[in-house]
């Protein structure tokens, strides 16, 4: 297990790599919660595979107070007169496309809260094994629509390219805490006592 650390990270940072919290069901394949002015929040939680046939991730956003996440395609939805299903967990407003994608991030949020009520800042998580085929996918998607192209898939591009040498060793993580006094970033959690995980630096 590779951990890089800024300041006097605590014992009991909720996010280390032995946290229960790890041990949850509802986990996204990516996420990231955070705290924003006024005591605010927000938050993206996204889950590698898509219900449409172009197979894209479904993205559920939430917020408490202040500015919260874009959500994809919410704007296309307003432009037709539709509204974007929302639903409220743990004084949290959580938004989607999706159905299963809300139903799950809502279930997510309130366990996401619990590490900002904890005294972080920030927290975030991946699963390299599922986001970056994903975003590889996406990538491919987007130079193939006229519109977009090059420029707007170069993003998933870079993201794909950062998460492939981390597949196969466990998910990644980011912890922030309270007024930035110290982060740890965790690129690979290992696998379980007794297996072994090898990076690849070519792939």
């Amino acid at each position: 297990r590779l951990e890089l650390r800024a300041g006097d990270v605590p014992a009991g940072d909720p996010l280390a790599p032995e946290a229960p919290f790890w041990r949850r069901e509802e986990m996204p394949d990516a996420w990231w919660v955070e705290r924003t002015p006024g005591d605010g929040r927000r938050g993206m939680a996204v889950g590698a595979g898509g219900a449409d046939r172009l197979d894209l991730p479904r993205i559920a956003v939430f917020d408490r107070g202040g500015e919260g996440f874009d959500l994809p395609g919410e704007e296309l939805v307003e432009l037709v007169g539709g509204e974007v299903p929302e639903r409220h967990e743990a004084g949290l407003r959580i938004r989607s496309l999706e159905s299963a994608a809300l139903e799950r991030a809502a279930r997510f949020a309130a366990a996401a809260e619990t590490l900002l009520a904890a005294g972080l800042d920030l927290a975030a998580g991946v699963d390299p094994d599922r986001m970056a085929p994903a975003a590889a996918r996406i990538a491919r998607t987007v130079r193939q629509v006229p519109l977009f192209g090059a420029a707007e898939a170069r993003p998933f591009e870079r993201l794909a390219a950062l998460l492939e040498p981390l597949r196969g060793c466990g998910r990644a993580s980011l912890a922030v805490g309270s007024g930035g006094a110290w982060a740890r970033l965790v690129p690979c959690h290992g696998r379980p006592a007794g297996e072994a995980a090898t990076i690849d630096p070519t792939r």
